[in-house]
């Protein structure tokens, strides 16, 4: 029996695939649509971040599907800059909690130095409707309880 878990009540979608160190331009990923959602968390998986590289994931949002119009939401900004003197690995996450607007993405933005990005993940929670299968976006799940 499913009462409350992150699997019931979230879709999981990878919408960004792998970008190679030095390829200084910015990720943004597909639109997605937020209608019955009540929030949205991106989260970024990067590597190989050299020192003083510098990696920004931020979340736009438009009241229409169109990449044209969409404006940077400024407090979902989340900026990490590698001041280690190593090469680091780590996730970078942004969210946004009943977004004024119907459509948004997560754009991330690697500067100064290399820094790949493994994938972007975007996970919608909480859904007023939520789709006829969540799951349909996972290859595979587990699911126990009172183990």
């Amino acid at each position: 029996m499913w009462t409350q878990d992150l699997l019931r009540d979230c879709v999981f979608t990878r919408v960004s695939g792998q970008v190679v160190a030095g390829t200084s331009a910015t990720d943004t990923s597909p639109i997605i649509d937020m209608q019955d959602w009540d929030g949205v968390l991106y989260v970024a998986s990067i590597s190989g971040v050299l020192n003083t590289s510098v990696v920004t994931l931020a979340i736009q949002e438009n009241s229409l599907n169109s990449a044209s119009g969409m404006t940077t939401i400024s407090a979902t900004q989340a900026s990490y800059t590698n001041s280690s003197g190593s090469t680091q690995t780590g996730l970078i996450a942004s969210q946004v909690y009943r977004p004024l607007l119907r459509y948004n993405r997560a754009v991330l933005t690697p500067a100064t130095a290399n820094a790949a990005i493994d994938a972007i993940i975007a996970i919608q929670w909480r859904g007023r409707v939520n789709p006829a299968n969540l799951l349909t976006n996972l290859l595979g799940y587990g699911y126990a309880t009172g183990v």
